[in-house]
């Protein structure tokens, strides 16, 4: 064991990063549960650092942390609820690739498992690290306060199975100094993670970007006709609303459509919403969108895209909302009545659906649930 944690910088990594490593992780699988509102790039004001989770599967992230130098590390990310509070379980991904790594992954750099409280999700992510100073002092007047081990350069690695962590972080959650007392403040943003040398594979970024531009194209406009990059929808769950002016039905509920979307985003739901327009000119558009108080983007008038999109998802009849999830995958053709029925609910019910692929050809059509 002293050899697979032995780390000669070890102790100036757990300062600058506030980390305390673990052999064994803080989770079981009954602890595991996935929130869709993680996945996305986050990052703080004025800060260069950059988070970016990603779905795995039904219980585990992908996290790429780049730091303000570019660097990236590389995780498997774990989030768990431990009697209604939640952490976050980070293990590093071993590749065998000689790349440079940040500092971050460095301290990961033998297996261990590192540990955040996680406040909130949204509207910003909130994290704390476990406070290190903390812990020393908690060992040095107590040995046998949790099992350890202290190797090089005093490094403390805590050897404690699964359960007793759980039990020594419930005990000490309500401790002031147990934690940083400054926690992150991360906001999702639409960044550029630069692309990993050596891979040849395009970044999560540039491949959501050519996905959007397929089938949006490059740009949208908004009520008030400025033009704005489709970039806006990056890592959001996206409503494509078929509508027109001289529609009755739609002027009945593009309102409460309206009332759905400022709601989502105050809450700060990662949601946008795309207006394809079947208006016989360009200035009845902008007449509805104005008069609606449309607050998302709309396909330019008389966009090819237009087209496309009536035939994909087989557009008979308006209003027809679409909604798409982050991969641009289809989640439901029939969100109008989630809307009417549901209210915001429906938000969560579309973030933890099944969604079909839609790298079809012509019309996709949404499967049931496996």
């Amino acid at each position: 064991m002293r050899k697979l944690i032995s780390m000669a910088f070890c102790g100036v990594l757990i300062l600058s990063t506030g980390c305390i490593p673990s052999l064994h992780p803080l989770y079981t699988e009954e602890d595991l549960v996935f929130e869709p509102g993680l996945i996305g790039q986050w990052t703080e004001d004025d800060s260069k650092e950059i988070w970016v989770f990603s779905k795995v599967n039904s219980d585990e992230y992908k996290l790429v942390h780049t730091d303000k130098d570019g660097i990236h590390g590389t995780f498997s990310a774990h989030l768990l609820k431990i009697k209604g509070n939640m952490f976050l379980d980070l293990f590093p991904e071993i590749n065998g690739s000689s790349k440079k790594e940040n500092s971050f992954y460095k301290f990961h750099f033998y297996p261990v498992h590192t540990f955040l409280y996680v406040k909130q999700i949204e509207p910003t992510l909130q994290m704390c690290f476990p406070n290190p100073e903390w812990i020393e002092k908690l060992i040095e007047e107590n040995p046998k306060a949790i099992r350890h081990e202290v190797v090089e350069d005093d490094v403390i690695i805590l050897t404690a199975g699964t359960k007793e962590l759980q039990a020594f972080w419930l005990k000490h959650f309500e401790t002031k100094e147990a934690f940083c007392d400054d926690p992150t403040n991360m906001k999702r943003k639409q960044l550029t993670v630069p692309k990993e040398p050596t891979t040849g594979i395009p970044s999560l970024v540039q491949a959501q970007t050519d996905a959007l531009d397929k089938l949006f194209g490059s740009e949208l406009k908004t009520a008030a006709k400025k033009s704005v990059s489709a970039d806006k929808l990056s890592d959001k769950i996206i409503g494509v609303y078929f509508s027109a002016h001289w529609c009755p039905p739609c002027r009945t509920f593009t309102p409460k459509l309206v009332e759905f979307y400022n709601s989502l985003n105050k809450q700060g739901k990662p949601f946008e919403l795309v207006f394809v327009s079947s208006d016989r000119d360009e200035s009845s558009m902008y007449k509805y969108m104005e008069e609606m108080h449309m607050p998302w983007l709309a396909l330019p008038y008389g966009d090819k895209h237009i087209k496309d999109l009536k035939n994909k998802f087989n557009v008979r009849g308006i209003p027809k909302l679409v909604i798409l999830n982050s991969s641009l995958d289809l989640i439901t053709e029939n969100a109008r009545a989630d809307v009417t029925s549901s209210g915001t609910s429906a938000f969560d019910k579309w973030q933890t659906s099944n969604a079909t692929p839609m790298d079809c050809k012509g019309k996709c059509e949404k499967q049931g649930n496996n």
